[in-house]
């Protein structure tokens, strides 16, 4: 019986031997774990601490050459506060667009008086080819006419000299139009 107590003693202390060895385990693990917590949080940390230096080294570039810009184009002394940028920056934009708004209006009112001038133009020929024929198809009718009945033709030629003399003397500050009607007279003379 002495034996098997003692037997029980040793098969005892392993077992708590054995425990104590896990147990250490364990906490070398967890110690571990906290500790690569520990830097992955101080990394993290410093990864925030260095993207904000970068962010504030780069707004500070920015700054510098905007306020380097702006002194060349105002002078050392203008107060160059961000806001007074910003400000400036906006009423540029502003006027840029304002210019753009400008162009265009002036480009549609070039447009408009082109237009307009052509109208006149054409209203001036229309008058001077003797109510509205076309060139072309004035020229013929007045051919074909002239060979079946040649006295209407003589007045309608006549008629159509008087109009052009009439047109020519009304719009003396078109040369063109001046021009087109001498050239119809003499194609219906």
């Amino acid at each position: 019986t002495l034996l098997s107590y003692q037997q029980s003693l040793v098969d005892m202390l392993k077992e708590r031997k054995e425990d104590l060895r896990k147990k250490q385990e364990a906490n070398n693990d967890e110690m571990k774990e906290a500790e690569d917590r520990r830097k992955g949080i101080k990394e993290a940390e410093d990864k925030i601490i260095a993207d904000r230096a970068a962010a504030a080294k780069e707004l500070e570039d920015e700054y510098a050459k905007t306020k380097k810009e702006y002194e060349k184009a105002w002078g050392k002394g203008a107060d160059l506060s961000p806001r007074t940028l910003a400000l400036a920056s906006a009423n540029e934009g502003r006027m840029a667009a304002e210019a753009a708004e400008k162009q265009q209006a002036e480009a549609q009112q070039k447009a408009k008086e082109q237009e307009e001038k052509a109208k006149a133009f054409q209203r001036q020929a229309r008058k001077a080819a003797g109510g509205g024929d076309t060139k072309g198809s004035g020229k013929d009718s007045r051919k074909g006419s002239s060979k079946s009945s040649p006295e209407p033709s003589k007045k309608k030629s006549a008629a159509s000299k008087g109009k052009a003399k009439e047109s020519s003397s009304d719009s003396e500050a078109s040369d063109d139009s001046a021009v087109l009607a001498r050239v119809l007279a003499r194609g219906d003379g």
